[in-house]
C-alpha cells in the first residue's frame, strides 16, 4: 500500500516588495533575512522527503518527522515566526507610505491580495491542467493523488497570510493606540486557546490560534519597525544611557524568549519539536520563539546590512525576493517531477535515513533548486495571461464590485478548497481557480 506523508510545514515566504520601491524605502538586511529564510524552507521541504520502492510500491514520507534527534534541530530551523515578524515590518512600512499619499485600507488589501493570489492562480491552473491531462493519458490515479497532496501542502501559508495581512490596517491602528495592550491581548488569547485545547482534549479548538499566534507575531514586526526607525534617526549626541538600554532590549528578548520555550517544553508539557508539532495548529511556543528571533535580528542587523550590501549578498537577495512566491509555489512540483523522472528511469533510491540517503541529499537539493530557478522566467510569464483572464472575467461577470474583505475571503476559500481536496480531482482545482479569480476582480475595479 502506498504511503504518503509530507512535512506538515516549515515556513513560508513573505511576498516581495513592490517593484517600484526605491532602495531607500527598503531594508537590505531584512530583505536578505527573508531570502535566507525562504532558502531554509526550500531546503527543508526537499531534504525531508523520503522515497522508498518496496515490491513495486512507492512510499514517500517525511523521513525525519519521528526521529528524536530532529526535535532540537527544529529550534534552529523553525523560521516561520521570523517570516511573520518581517512581514509585519514590511506591511507597516508599506501601509504608512500608502497612507501618507492619501491611500486607503482597501487599496492596501487589494495590493497585498493581488501579490499573493496572481502567482497562486497561475500555479493552480497549470498544475490542475497537468494532472488532468496525466489522468486522461492513463497515469495511475493513486500516484496522481500523491503528487496532488504533496504539491498542495505548502499552500496553507496563503490562507493564513491572506487573513493576517488583510487585518494589517486594523491591527496597526490598535498598535498606534495601545501597542503593549494589543500585544498582551493577542498573547493572552493564544494562551487561553492553548489551555482550552489541552484541558478539553479538543484539538480543533487550536485552529483559533492561527489568528492569535500569527497576529501577535506580526505585532512584533510592528515593534521592530519602530525600533529600526528610532535607531536610524539617532543623533551623534544620543545619550549613552539610552543607547545602552536599546542594546539591552535584544538581549532581553533572546534570553526571555528562549527561557519561555524551555519552560513550555519542560514544565507545561509542550512538544520540543517546533517545526511540526507546535505549528499544526500554532501554539504559544512560536510566540516565544519569535521573541528570541526578533532579538537576534536586532543584534545582527548591522553586520547583516554590510553583507546584504555586497555584490553576492545583494544579488542573492534580489533574485529570491523577486521570485519569492514563485519559488515557494513551484519547488514542490519540481521535486515531484524530478522524483517521478528518476523512478521512471529506474534510478536507485537509498533507504531513508541510511548513510547513503544522507549522502545523496546534497545532489537532490542542488538538482531541484537549479531546476526551480530555471523555471522562474516561465512562471513569471504565466502570470501575465492570468491577469488578462481575470480582467476578461471581471468584465463579463455582472453585479457590484466586491469589497476588499470579500475578496480576501474568496481567496482564502479557494486556497482552503485545495488544502481539503488537493488538485485532484480536477473539479477541486477548477473551483479553486474560480474562487481566486472572483477575489481578484477587486483588483480590476480598483485600477
Amino acid at each position: 500500500m502506498t504511503q504518503f506523508t509530507i512535512p506538515r510545514t516549515a515556513a513560508s515566504p513573505e511576498p516581495s516588495g513592490r517593484r517600484g520601491a526605491t532602495a531607500s524605502q527598503r531594508d537590505a538586511a531584512v530583505d536578505l533575512v527573508r531570502a535566507v529564510c525562504l532558502a531554509v524552507v526550500l531546503l527543508l521541504h526537499i531534504s525531508m522527503a523520503g522515497v522508498a520502492v518496496v515490491s513495486g510500491d512507492i512510499s514517500i514520507t517525511n523521513a525525519v518527522e519521528d526521529e528524536a534527534w530532529f526535535a532540537p534541530v527544529t529550534w534552529l530551523l523553525q523560521v516561520m515566526p521570523l517570516f511573520f515578524i518581517i512581514g509585519g515590518f514590511a506591511a507597516r512600512a508599506q501601509w504608512m507610505r500608502l497612507r501618507a499619499r492619501g491611500g486607503t485600507s482597501r487599496e492596501f488589501i487589494v495590493s497585498r491580495t493581488r501579490r499573493l493570489l496572481v502567482p497562486a492562480l497561475a500555479f493552480t491552473a497549470v498544475v490542475t491542467l497537468t494532472l488532468t491531462v496525466a489522468a486522461l493519458a492513463g497515469v495511475d490515479t493513486a500516484l496522481l493523488a500523491e503528487a496532488s497532496f504533496r504539491m498542495t501542502q505548502p499552500l496553507w501559508f496563503l490562507a493564513v497570510y491572506l487573513g493576517v495581512t488583510a487585518l494589517v490596517p486594523l491591527m496597526l491602528r490598535a498598535h498606534e493606540t495601545a501597542p503593549h495592550a494589543t500585544l498582551i491581548a493577542l498573547v493572552s488569547g493564544a494562551v487561553l486557546v492553548d489551555a482550552l485545547r489541552k484541558f478539553s482534549g479538543m484539538d480543533a479548538v487550536g485552529v483559533v490560534n492561527y489568528a492569535f499566534v500569527w497576529l501577535a507575531i506580526q505585532q512584533l514586526g510592528f515593534f521592530f519597525s519602530e525600533w529600526r526607525t528610532g535607531t536610524a534617526t539617532e543623533s551623534a549626541t544620543w545619550d549613552a544611557v539610552a543607547r545602552a538600554r536599546r542594546r539591552r532590549l535584544p538581549i532581553a528578548l533572546i534570553v526571555g524568549g528562549a527561557l519561555a520555550v524551555v519552560a513550555l517544553v519542560n514544565v507545561a508539557g509542550y512538544s520540543p519539536e517546533l517545526l511540526l508539532d507546535n505549528n499544526n495548529p500554532a501554539s504559544i511556543a512560536l510566540i516565544a520563539l519569535g521573541a528570541a528571533q526578533l532579538g537576534v535580528l536586532m543584534l545582527a542587523h548591522p553586520p547583516l546590512t554590510r553583507v546584504a550590501s555586497g555584490t553576492r549578498g545583494s544579488a542573492f537577495s534580489r533574485f529570491v525576493n523577486t521570485h519569492s512566491m514563485r519559488l515557494y509555489l513551484w519547488h514542490m512540483p519540481v521535486l515531484v517531477v524530478v522524483t517521478a523522472g528518476l523512478l521512471t528511469a529506474g534510478a536507485w533510491w537509498p533507504e531513508p535515513l541510511s548513510l547513503e540517503w544522507f549522502a545523496t541529499r546534497p545532489l537532490l537539493i542542488a538538482t531541484v533548486l537549479s531546476a526551480t530557478a530555471l523555471l522562474m522566467p516561465i512562471a513569471a510569464r504565466l502570470e501575465a495571461p492570468t491577469e488578462r483572464l481575470v480582467g476578461v472575467a471581471a468584465r463579463r461577470i455582472r453585479g457590484g464590485r466586491p469589497s476588499a474583505p470579500a475578496a480576501v475571503w474568496l481567496g482564502i476559500a479557494g486556497v482552503v478548497t485545495l488544502l481539503v481536496f488537493g488538485f485532484w480531482p480536477a473539479w477541486a482545482g477548477l473551483l479553486a481557480c474560480v474562487l481566486m479569480m472572483l477575489s481578484l476582480r477587486v483588483r480590476t475595479f480598483a485600477s
